[in-house]
């Protein structure tokens, strides 16, 4: 669903480029000045600030490239950083991966970036990240453990490499004549153009239309304060902790040896 979501705007934006007299692509400050538009300043700030940040972080993944991975996680830190998340908090989580990329030794970093990511089947292109190993582990288990215990978990764990092991050769025994499927991408271009369709019926086809002053079509009701006005704010303002300072601090209660 999201990177229909990315796709669809990002469509409807290069229309307005190449059919709807807008500026360049490239000129992002055009972009972020159209404030006229509330839906519009959405748009923009949906797929600048996170809708390509996730798009490169997944193609990165599959691709193993784990410095862009870590150039991704820097770009991340600033909007993960808020006051209002309540279970999970990804800025540190963000902090701490691009700590660990800069402060490994030569050789641990080669380990590091080598095995990032995993594929599952082994086939390029196609890696997932690593606790998708332990989601797919908990399954097997769940699917196998018949009245599950602490000793019966563990006794089939640690049968676990020798079994799937077996059990992949077997299969090639058993089907000899299997061929492995071709990889197919889902075909989600029905789906973008209906994002795109909706886009231009609701703001208007042309870059004129899109920037024409109006209360929101999109968002029932708006978000206030817009999530980039949340991130201007941190640490702004009496009492409050300095972005720079509240990376120091947190990297100061996890890193509590001499650097």
């Amino acid at each position: 669903m999201i990177c229909i979501l990315i796709e669809g705007v990002a469509q409807y934006l290069l229309h307005l480029f190449t059919d709807g007299g807008g500026p360049s692509l490239d000129d992002r400050s055009a972009y972020h000045a159209a404030v006229a538009n509330i839906d519009f300043e959405w748009l923009v700030h949906f797929l600048d600030d996170y809708g390509f940040l996730y798009w490169d972080l997944r193609q990165s993944v599959r691709a193993n490239d784990s410095h862009r991975i870590d150039l991704v996680w820097r770009e991340c830190v600033s909007f993960m950083h808020t006051e209002g998340a309540h279970k999970t908090q990804y800025a540190p989580m963000a902090l701490l991966r691009v700590f660990w990329s800069e402060a490994l030794t030569p050789a641990l970093a080669r380990v590091y970036h080598r095995n990032r990511t995993l594929s599952l089947l082994g086939l390029p292109g196609s890696n997932v990240d690593l606790d998708m190993l332990i989601e797919k582990e908990n399954l097997t288990i769940r699917n196998n453990v018949i009245r599950a215990s602490i000793e019966r978990i563990t006794r089939f764990v640690r049968r676990l490499n020798f079994t799937a092991h077996v059990s992949r050769h077997l299969e090639r025994v058993l089907f000899p004549h299997r061929n492995r499927m071709a990889y197919k991408k889902v075909d989600i271009s029905r789906d973008v153009a209906l994002v795109k369709q909706h886009l231009i019926a609701t703001l208007g086809g042309t870059w004129a239309a899109a920037n024409t002053p109006r209360t929101t079509l999109l968002l029932n009701p708006a978000r206030a304060p817009a999530p980039w006005k949340a991130v201007e704010r941190l640490g702004q303002g009496p009492g409050r902790v300095s972005f720079r300072a509240w990376m120091k601090g947190h990297l100061d209660t996890k890193v509590t040896w001499p650097m």
